[in-house]
């Protein structure tokens, strides 16, 4: 499989296409994308099967978010100008977008060709985030230690730091640009799927939203949760494996995360019935009765 070169220019998220979104209430976050820690023939069949998936989400009008690990919570949210374009990787930089691995990997060559074909458009959105959850904000542990100690041991505990307080960062949140534009069901995928895939759906759960994650279309590490090394191990899409792959690893995360920080979180007892797994293919059914987070997809533990 090869990533096909597309024109640049594109048709508007214009107000009609908002209309529909808002709607639907849709949003699709592609989440934390780096593949030096990938096979490249894996890396390769994953952004084939990615610019696909882009592709059908601008034909059915679902506004998309590219998501990326930063030092701020920070919005680029998306241009109303028309025509819209693809933006160029001295644009995707300025703005804050490198993904988790800048260095010069040795798939940075893959990923740059995905976004200059595929990649964030004039009229898609930009978030950066400083916590797993792309949802999470300063405001959502200001009064709760328990999940305060949860995002705090997220970062290295061999140094004293400081959490971002409330009012740390500039602008709308995440959570707060989605509900502006009438938004409350996100669609996930990317990187990785029991972390910050997972946590944005649970964010999610929290604030009252309906998630979907595609399980074939986010990456897992090829070890137990408690073997990862983000230094040393390996992350896995492999198309030819069942989706049930990452769906499991997820299964097992939520299972933990529901015994132990269900309240911490902020979760209802229905957390598991909230939160539903989908496919790709989900998305070309829309309009023909089958929207991602069918019953037949939810989770079962």
């Amino acid at each position: 499989m090869t990533i096909e070169t597309q024109e640049k220019t594109k048709a508007p998220f214009n107000q009609a296409s908002a209309a529909q979104a808002a709607t639907t209430g849709q949003m699709a976050f592609i989440i934390d994308l780096g593949f030096n820690a990938m096979d490249r023939d894996d890396a390769k069949a994953y952004l084939d099967k990615l610019a696909d998936t882009v592709q059908t989400m601008r034909d059915q009008n679902i506004p998309i978010t590219w998501v990326a690990m930063s030092d701020k919570n920070k919005l680029h949210p998306a241009e109303d100008s028309a025509p819209s374009r693809t933006l160029s990787i001295s644009e995707l930089e300025e703005r804050g977008y490198f993904g988790p691995y800048p260095e010069n990997g040795p798939n940075d060559d893959l990923f740059h060709e995905f976004l200059e074909q595929h990649g964030p458009r004039t009229d898609d959105a930009i978030y950066l985030k400083f916590f797993k959850s792309a949802l999470m904000t300063p405001e959502d542990y200001a009064d709760n230690p328990a999940l305060e100690q949860i995002v705090r041991a997220d970062y290295r505990t061999d140094i004293e730091f400081d959490l971002p307080k409330p009012g740390s960062f500039e602008g709308p949140s995440m959570a707060e640009y989605m509900q502006q534009k009438g938004l409350d069901k996100p669609i996930i995928m990317g990187a990785v799927s029991t972390n910050c895939d997972l946590c944005t759906a649970l964010s999610s759960v929290a604030k009252g939203m309906q998630p979907t994650i595609l399980t074939d279309m986010v990456l897992s590490w090829d070890c137990p949760e408690e073997e990862v090394n983000p230094q040393t191990s390996k992350l896995l899409w492999q198309d030819n494996v069942d989706t049930a792959f990452h769906a499991d690893k997820m299964k097992a995360r939520l299972a933990q995360i529901i015994h132990d920080d269900r309240q911490a979180w902020g979760l209802p007892e229905d957390t598991i019935e909230k939160i539903t797994f989908g496919v790709s293919d989900d998305l070309s059914h829309q309009g023909h009765g089958h929207t991602p987070g069918s019953p037949a997809t939810k989770i079962v533990l």
